[in-house]
């Protein structure tokens, strides 16, 4: 758990960045470094003390980025793992783990965290195609009707309030 002093500085701010550029998590670097307070450091993004948000979320960007060199040289790599268990009647026994499902797993992992966090990048695409038929332009009185009996539909939850603009008022 971080102790000590929370405060702000340059030297503290670029510490952090580098690491999350580095693809470490924001909760391993605080606890790591044992202060600020991962809260403290969200905090100075959310006021943006000294500029730190443009320096947080580039940092961010970079470690995402980093994370998908992870992703290419975890898939790459298919080793074995041996895991080595003590059975209860005392002797060992070897256990071959299958590397390319613990690959997967990781993979996946890191693909989904990307998808989300780099979504123009990484995320699915998806394409819409609408064909819109028998649309016809709707006066105002029109669409206020509708609007109306929607609301009505949706269990009158929603009320429509008359908007006078006060330059149109003037002029009357």
């Amino acid at each position: 758990m971080p102790t000590g002093d929370d405060t702000y500085t340059p030297e503290i701010a670029a510490l952090i960045c580098k690491r999350l550029a580095d693809g470490e998590t924001l909760r391993a670097i605080c606890r790591d470094l044992g202060r600020p307070a991962e809260s403290t450091v969200r905090s100075w993004v959310l006021a943006d003390v000294n500029d730190f948000a443009a320096q947080y979320t580039r940092a961010r960007e970079v470690g995402y980025l980093c994370m998908a060199d992870e992703i290419i040289d975890e898939s790459r790599s298919c080793r074995d793992s041996v895991k080595k268990t003590v059975k209860s009647d005392g002797s060992e026994e070897l256990v071959y783990m299958d590397a390319v499902d613990r690959s997967r797993i990781r993979v996946d992992t890191l693909k989904w965290t990307l998808s989300k966090v780099l979504p123009k990048v990484y995320g699915d695409r998806v394409a819409v195609d609408a064909t819109v038929k028998n649309a016809k332009p709707l006066s105002d009185e029109e669409a206020l009707a509708e609007i109306a009996e929607l609301s009505q539909q949706l269990g009158g939850r929603y009320q429509l309030v008359e908007v006078v603009d006060e330059d149109e008022s003037d002029t009357e």
